[in-house]
Formats: structure tokens, C-alpha cells, sequence
């Protein structure tokens, strides 16, 4: 549209038109983000069922037997 109104005017139309039209900065690509590559990570072995859960304290006592002493006993 820019173009054309310039070209109308005969005052303008032997002119260089750079002035009037916008410039735009060009993107470079190089610019891009590349992602990390992990290369220290190693591949574990796949287990269906999950690990274990760890005792409580309550758990050891009993297979201790000091959980069935009295408080007496525990001192």
C-alpha cells in the first residue's frame, strides 16, 4: 500500500523509497536454543514391583521384644 502511494506521486516516483518503507531485523537461527545432551546417565534395569518399605521404629522394637517389655524393663 505504501508502494502504491508512492508511486502516485510524481515528485516522489525518480526517488529512492528506503525512508518511508519499515525495516525489519532479520532473525538469525543461530540464535536458537540447542537443549543439553545428558551423556553420564546410565540405564536402569526395569522392576515391575517397587522396592521394599523400610521398617519403623515401632516394627523393629517388636522383632526385638523390647516393645512387649514394660517401661520399667526399658530403663
Amino acid at each position: 500500500m505504501i508502494k502504491r502511494e508512492l508511486a502516485k506521486d510524481p515528485e516522489l516516483a525518480n526517488e529512492s523509497w528506503d525512508r518511508f518503507l519499515p525495516n525489519f531485523k532479520k532473525k538469525s537461527l543461530s540464535r536458537r536454543r540447542v537443549p543439553l545432551k545428558v551423556t553420564d546417565k546410565d540405564k536402569k534395569t526395569y522392576t515391575p514391583f517397587p522396592p521394599a518399605p523400610e521398617k519403623s521404629k515401632v516394627d523393629m522394637q517388636i522383632e526385638s521384644g523390647e516393645y512387649f517389655l514394660g517401661k520399667e524393663a526399658k530403663d
